[in-house]
């Protein structure tokens, strides 16, 4: 419930205080006093957004404060889940910058507008999406029958599942573009795997192959110098080792004569045996260095292959080559993939479907079922309102094909005369009858509603004082279950209200400000008779104004 309700700063309202009944409170006033306003403020305390238009005076902030009793209503749980510090007693606060900066609290913790949306949604029902022009619209006509019909729950696992279903297909269809592209690609892809592959290049092979190459391109001359070599060193007449030996016979004759003649000696020795070692690995050398023209082609093909992979790629190095391979491999690899990827989404797809088609049947189903009992209803009301000839009926077509809320759509139909065909309300409906059937079906559907506080906004409008008295008892009962905050231009109505508040405008030299009282007794009375005759209000309107406060 709604206690109380302060709005600081905001438009033209520069310090209001409204202490609320838990019963059937009226607030009446001249058009243009404000009343507007006041719900404007109460709009940033459901989270709407604003701006420093809003501001009185552009230098201060503007405040708006209200205070509920939520003891009744089980929402621990919300506090929880949102990290909130809860109290029986709800305080949430806005407040508007003059920097334009907006800030939200509940129990003076910072929240989010998402946060308090939520909140407020589990608080206060302002009908303003139900309002008379939002029954011409058949998305608003479809909120209507749900609320009505309990689908509440059955809507949010289906439209969990919808947003599933839309996203699962926004990206089967992503898959599938990729895929027809990659197609495109994908032959000259394979024909560059193809080579690369057929290249078979591993970690330092090149260097490897073009040493080979170098080898066997230059196999004749190797062999030759090396067969030179070995035959120069030992083979040779005379040879150079022999020569060697004999220089050694000679040196050996004067090793006694010289002391450092001996380690000379053996030096020398030693490189005679370092030169017969090497005569060996030249020879041995040159008998394993083969002509082979077959092998030398082959690796010729592949160093110009490799060459020929870098100028196309536009490649230096080795690295880079198979860099180069590894991505061309992972692209066809990702394309074999995304058939794997399509066929697991349209199987999880087809699994969403599934769902959703047995939840669009069960909304369905509550709809048509509770369609004609809200029907019934809505017309004995209307009749009660003098509109003895009244139709309603609503109309449910079903769809082929998934909707955001199912897989139907509503029309809501309404004849007010004899004879006269049902059709769309837009099409028939005036200002009255819409007024009329708006609070009909608002009627039965507050039957269904939770929410503590229901808020009207002239929903009197367009119709006359007989039937605003009927009104007026039809939106009384509501207080039975229900916190009523009704704005309104009907004295009728304002004659039935547990607490009446006027609401006014005072003029200064400079500016304006919307004022609000509560009114009592004898004050009461009078302003009921001024809104039936005028003011001063006469005799008559003053007697006439006690007679509905009776009643």
């Amino acid at each position: 419930m709604l206690n109380s309700l302060k709005v600081n700063n905001y438009a033209i309202i520069e310090n209001l205080e409204i202490t609320f009944s838990e019963g059937f409170n009226i607030i009446t006033g001249e058009t243009g006093a404000g009343k507007s306003i006041l719900i404007g403020a109460l709009g940033l305390i459901m989270g709407n957004r604003a701006d420093t238009k809003v501001l009185f005076d552009l230098n201060e902030k503007c405040v708006v404060e209200a205070d509920f009793n939520i003891v009744a209503y089980k929402l621990q749980s919300f506090f929880e889940e949102n990290e909130l510090e809860y109290d029986p007693c709800l305080i949430i606060r806005r407040e508007i910058l003059p920097n334009g900066k907006s800030r939200a609290f509940i129990n003076d913790s910072p929240a989010n507008l998402k946060v308090l949306k939520d909140l407020c949604s589990k608080l206060i029902d302002m009908h303003q999406q139900f309002d008379t022009l939002g029954l011409n619209d058949p998305e608003i006509q479809l909120q209507l029958l749900d609320a009505y019909s309990g689908n509440e729950f059955l809507l949010i696992d289906f439209q969990s599942n919808y947003a599933d279903y839309t996203s699962k297909k926004n990206q089967l269809a992503k898959l599938i573009k990729i895929k027809a592209q990659a197609e495109k690609e994908q032959e000259l892809l394979q024909y560059h795997l193809d080579e690369f592959e057929k290249l078979n290049l591993a970690k330092g092979q090149l260097i490897e192959w073009e040493n080979e190459l170098s080898i066997l391109e230059n196999a004749e001359t190797i062999k030759s110098v090396f067969a030179k070599a070995a035959y120069a060193i030992d083979e040779a007449e005379p040879s150079i080792i022999s020569n060697l030996e004999e220089l050694n016979y000679e040196i050996s004759k004067i090793s006694s004569l010289h002391p450092t003649i001996e380690t000379l000696s053996d030096r020398y020795i030693n490189i005679i045996e370092e030169l017969k070692e090497l005569s060996v690995d030249f020879e041995r050398q040159s008998d394993q260095t083969d002509l082979d023209p077959e092998r030398l082609s082959e690796i010729k093909e592949k160093v110009d292959l490799a060459y020929q992979l870098q100028a196309k790629h536009h490649l230096n190095t080795e690295e880079e080559l198979m860099a180069k391979w590894e991505e061309i491999s992972d692209h066809i690899n990702n394309f074999k993939q995304s058939n794997v990827e399509i066929d697991k989404i349209e199987v999880e797809i087809k699994k969403v479907l599934e769902k959703l088609d047995a939840l669009a049947e069960q909304i369905s189903a509550k709809r048509k079922k509770f369609a004609p009992q809200l029907c019934k209803k809505v017309e004995l009301h209307l009749h009660e309102l003098s509109m003895e000839n009244a139709r309603f009926e609503i109309q449910i077509n079903d769809s082929n094909e998934f909707l955001e809320n199912g897989k139907n759509e509503v029309l809501f139909l309404f004849s007010a005369n004899i004879g006269a065909r049902l059709q769309e309300i837009k099409e028939v409906a005036s200002g009255g009858e819409l007024s009329r059937l708006s609070l009909c079906i608002k009627s039965e559907l507050a039957k269904t509603i939770k929410l503590p506080t229901l808020i009207f906004d002239e929903i009197d409008s367009g119709v006359s004082g007989a039937i605003s008295l009927k009104m007026g008892k039809m939106i009384k009962n509501l207080t039975l279950s229900h916190q009523i905050i009704n704005i309104t231009h009907s004295p009728q109505i304002a004659a039935k209200a547990d607490k009446h508040y006027r609401i006014f405008k005072e003029n200064s030299a400079n500016r304006s400000y919307t004022k609000m009282e509560v009114l009592e007794g004898e004050e009461k009375t009078l302003e009921i008779a001024k809104m039936l005759s005028g003011d001063p209000p006469s005799f008559a309107a003053i007697e006439n104004a006690k007679s509905l406060m009776s009643n």
